[in-house]
């Protein structure tokens, strides 16, 4: 695993890179499927883990730009970029993560992984099954390989500063 920071994080955007928007391009394996699953990982991690205010997150066939995805209210543009191979009962897994801020299309963090994990993992059964149930069978060899990935990028994602208003944002947006 490789990283960037910007050297004025701390000072600049720490405070002003807080609402977020998260980009899975392009679809992992080309399927859809594996698509809503990343999103629905990343999201779920970056809510439960990080200080950020996730205002979406969607998977696309294709990357788009800063004024596709900078829209009003967000502040910065979280993009993933997935590698998937299935081979027998595991998977190869690589992403490349990159924060942009929204207001210059700066690069304000990022990050490249990759591994191979068993398709099947004891201590994320429960977790399995949740992600099956909502996206179907079709996940299921996916779905540990790419928490062990994803959990350990957004592990290292930066945690922006969030004021009292934010932090109230934050809870009444239920994440």
């Amino acid at each position: 695993k490789r990283s960037y920071l910007r050297s004025d994080y701390a000072s600049v955007d720490r405070f002003k890179v807080k609402r977020l928007k998260v980009t899975v391009a392009p679809l992992p394996g080309q399927r859809k499927d594996l698509g809503k699953l990343w999103v629905a990982i990343a999201s779920t991690h970056i809510n439960q883990k990080k200080n950020f205010l996730l205002k979406e997150s969607v998977s696309l066939s294709q990357k788009g730009n800063l004024k596709t995805h900078c829209k009003k209210g967000i502040e910065g543009w979280l993009h993933l970029s997935p590698q998937v191979k299935q081979t027998g009962s595991s998977v190869v897994a690589a992403v490349t993560a990159t924060l942009f801020r929204c207001r210059d299309g700066q690069k304000v963090w990022s990050t490249s992984a990759r591994g191979s994990w068993a398709s099947q993992d004891p201590n994320l059964k429960v977790l399995t099954e949740s992600y099956v149930k909502k996206l179907g069978g079709s996940v299921k060899p996916y779905v540990a390989p790419s928490c062990h990935l994803l959990f350990s990028v957004i592990e290292n994602l930066p945690n922006p500063k969030l004021s009292e208003a934010d932090l109230l944002e934050k809870i009444q947006m239920g994440n």
